[in-house]
This record gives C-alpha cells, sequence and structure tokens, in this order.
C-alpha cells in the first residue's frame, strides 16, 4: 500500500526563471489540487511565477564555498525544517543544494528524489570534488527515486544507475500560461 504524501519539499539552489521553475511551477500545481503541501527552499527566489507555494523560505547557503561547519549548520536548519513542517518527501534540484537535501533527508530518514535537468546537473560536482566518486554513491545510494528530463541523459548517467532508481520524466508546459491567439500568422509553412 502506498502512503499518501502531504508535505513535500522541494531544495533548489535557484528559483529564478526557467525551465527547472517552469517544470517545479506545474507539478506544485498538480500536486496543490491533490491535497499535498509542497515547500520551497533555496538561496536565491526572484521569481513572478505564480506557484501555491505553502511557504518559500530563501537566503540558504547552498554554494561551492561552504565550509564543514557551514555544511553541518546548514543541514541542521534543513532537519529543522523538515521535522517542524513534517516533511515526508524531498525533491532536490541541481546545483549545490543536492548535498545538503541528500544529508538532511538520511538525517530525518526520509527519502528523497532528484532530478536531472541535463548533464550539468550531475557533471557541476567535477569542478569541485572527485565527481564520479560522490555520483556514484550519491546516486547509488543517496537517492531513491532519479528523475531525469529526456532519454538522451540516459547514456550520460545510466552507469551510475545500478539500482534502476532513474526515470525519465520530461519537462512539461503548463498551457494555462498560454492564450489563443488569432493573429497569429503563418508564412512559408511555419
Amino acid at each position: 500500500m502506498n502512503k499518501i504524501l502531504k508535505n513535500i519539499l522541494i531544495i533548489t539552489e535557484n528559483f529564478i526563471y526557467g525551465g527547472l521553475e517552469t517544470q517545479i511551477a506545474g507539478q506544485v500545481k498538480y500536486l496543490n489540487k491533490n491535497g499535498v503541501k509542497c515547500y520551497l527552499l533555496c538561496r536565491r527566489f526572484e521569481s513572478n511565477l505564480e506557484v501555491p507555494f505553502a511557504d518559500i523560505v530563501p537566503g540558504f547557503n547552498f554554494s561551492h564555498d561552504l565550509t564543514c561547519l557551514n555544511l553541518v549548520d546548514l543541514v541542521n536548519q534543513l532537519t529543522n525544517y523538515i521535522k517542524k513542517n513534517e516533511i515526508e518527501l524531498i525533491h532536490a534540484h541541481p546545483f549545490f543544494s543536492f548535498m545538503p537535501a541528500a544529508l538532511a533527508a538520511y538525517e530525518c530518514n526520509i527519502p528523497m528524489v532528484y532530478t536531472i535537468h541535463g548533464p550539468a546537473s550531475i557533471n557541476f560536482l567535477n569542478h569541485f570534488l572527485n565527481g564520479d566518486i560522490l555520483n556514484k554513491i550519491f546516486l547509488s545510494d543517496g537517492v531513491d527515486k532519479i528523475f531525469n528530463v529526456g532519454e538522451y541523459l540516459n547514456a550520460e548517467i545510466g552507469s551510475y544507475d545500478s539500482k534502476k532508481k532513474m526515470e525519465v520524466l520530461k519537462n512539461s508546459v503548463d498551457t494555462a500560461l498560454f492564450k489563443e491567439s488569432s493573429s497569429l500568422i503563418i508564412k512559408n509553412g511555419l
């Protein structure tokens, strides 16, 4: 029997405007209509998208220059937030929010899913740590489900998915954002 989730925490480095943000917005709108509260923690929030988050908390230090003490403090902040809001699942997104999110999920003994939005969602770690080792550890054991936005990513990261946790979840388009227009003119077959 599957448990019906009530509180999901979305953790991402930035929430500004782009594919990541519009994908999250569509998912949150759907989940909200189905009685699920979604919370957002990020470093920077500068968006005009209308997303029914239960709470938005910017200002988390998800960055490449964390010291060990900063990382411990950040994980403690996340675990306190998770407990306070009775979070049942973390949905993590790139980039430097991934490691603190995984550690907080582990600390709180809750599942975590990670969405890979493109090759940079994985390869960015190679500049700071031995990304190959880190990827194998976290993508094999530290994440319960891995979504990627297209089949092309399977070739890039499929070798890390020894436990077959990866699934394609294509970027979606919220058609409610667009209005039908009679002024569309088709020229030259376009």
